[in-house]
């Protein structure tokens, strides 16, 4: 388990936003992928002064076992904010926990209400019942207390359960905490798109869409127990919920403060979108990204050739309704809206033939912005062409019901 750079950031802002306490506890004991220079420099960035405190390099955590690097311990970059004491939680005295806990299991009564602020670093995904084990560490939180989660919302880095930000969002809207901030992370190489969850109280929470190919996924939870917060509530999925469950919801949603105001970051520059683009989806706002490097100079992406290429066609990137991309939908769809949402379903359908037509439709590709018209664009190139130029098919919206045309143009 570890505190990335990506993860230290948010630390550090949610510091900046209300001080850390004196004592924090880690759901085991951390590996800080950050060396002392760069901790400093981060905190700096963040607009935050660090503290004196002892400098422990890391020697005993296996990541940075692995890592062959000189990371500062989890001790010394909490000490950097602030913090004086830093214990860890496990289920064994492994790397040298302080409290010995199975978060799988009920917690003992004499710790309920008792800790100040929990690191949960990409425990949820590890863990069995991961509905227990979130009531569980809710219910060591004393009021005004708070947990720090960050998980993996896609299949990368061996998880063992994934769940949805939905999943966190109304467990602790349901469960009356006084605030919760919500963020979605999407990595390239060298920068992280993030994302704010901004729901719609008399809307259900949509989708950011699937996993691009390689690219991990993770969400992160800020959550502040308040003095009439529960534990114990299990929520019903939105569009399941009784007219008295709506009801409840929009009052709790109402009286839950969003604690990522004051959270920014730096604006992608045109190479990075052309790298990674940017999700719409209603429920969601774009906050721009964390960089892990300088951003590079604006470059120009080519086509490389393919000289491994199968017979016939290739779809390289299949987008519906990216004439809808810079307006977000006006009501929630099951789908989302980003370049490439529909490249593995077009590429499953038409790769490896000669020549492909197909009539659109819409109950296949998923609608990403309902009641709107969407365009269809793809592109793609053809083994026979020895040049394997990129080409282009395109439909203006309304798509669904007219037919689409793959082949090899010779010109």
């Amino acid at each position: 388990m570890g505190i990335s750079p990506l993860h230290a950031r948010f630390i550090v802002l949610e510091h900046a936003r209300r001080r850390l306490p004196e004592t924090v506890h880690l759901m085991g004991r951390q590996t800080v992928m950050l060396t002392l220079d760069e901790a400093v420099a981060l905190i700096k960035k963040c607009g935050v002064e660090p503290h004196y405190t002892l400098v422990e390099i890391d020697r005993k955590t296996r990541g940075a076992q692995a890592a062959a690097s000189d990371f500062i311990s989890d001790r010394t970059f909490f000490g950097l904010l602030g913090v004086r004491d830093v214990l860890a939680i496990d289920c064994s005295d492994y790397e040298g926990a302080d409290l010995i806990l199975d978060l799988n299991n009920a917690v003992p009564e004499a710790l309920a209400g008792t800790l100040d602020f929990i690191f949960g670093g990409s425990v949820l995904d590890n863990i069995f019942d991961p509905a227990t084990y979130l009531k569980n560490i809710t219910r060591l939180l004393k009021p005004g207390g708070r947990l720090f989660e960050h998980d993996l919302i896609t299949q990368h880095h061996h998880p063992y359960c994934l769940v949805t930000p939905a999943w966190f969002h109304d467990y602790f809207v349901m469960n009356k905490f006084a605030a919760c901030a919500l963020f979605v992370t999407e990595g390239a190489a060298g920068f992280t798109h993030v994302y704010a969850l901004r729901p719609n109280a008399d809307d259900f929470v949509s989708d950011l869409g699937p996993p691009r190919s390689g690219i991990a996924m993770g969400v992160t939870v800020i959550a502040e127990k308040g003095p009439q917060s529960t534990f114990e509530i299990t929520p019903i999925q939105d569009q399941y919920r009784s007219d008295a469950g709506r009801i409840e919801y929009r009052n709790n949603l109402a009286a839950m403060v969003d604690g990522s105001h004051g959270f920014t970051f730096e604006k992608p520059t045109s190479a990075e979108l052309c790298r990674l683009d940017v999700r719409i989806s209603r429920s969601f706002r774009y906050l721009g990204v964390i960089r892990s490097a300088p951003a590079g100079e604006d470059a120009v992406p080519t086509l490389r050739s393919n000289s491994g290429l199968a017979s016939g066609l290739h779809v390289l990137e299949a987008t519906y309704g990216g004439n809808c991309i810079a307006h977000p939908p006006d009501r929630s769809a099951v789908s989302s809206i980003y370049r490439g949402n529909v490249t593995h379903i077009i590429a499953s359908m038409a790769n490896g033939t000669d020549r492909w037509q197909w009539r659109v439709d819409v109950a296949t590709l998923g609608d990403p912005a309902p009641e709107r018209g969407k365009d269809l664009e793809v592109y793609y190139v053809h083994s026979s062409d020895a040049l394997q130029r990129l080409q282009r098919a395109y439909i203006p919206a309304e798509a669904s019901g007219r037919d689409l045309l793959l082949q090899c143009n010779d010109t």
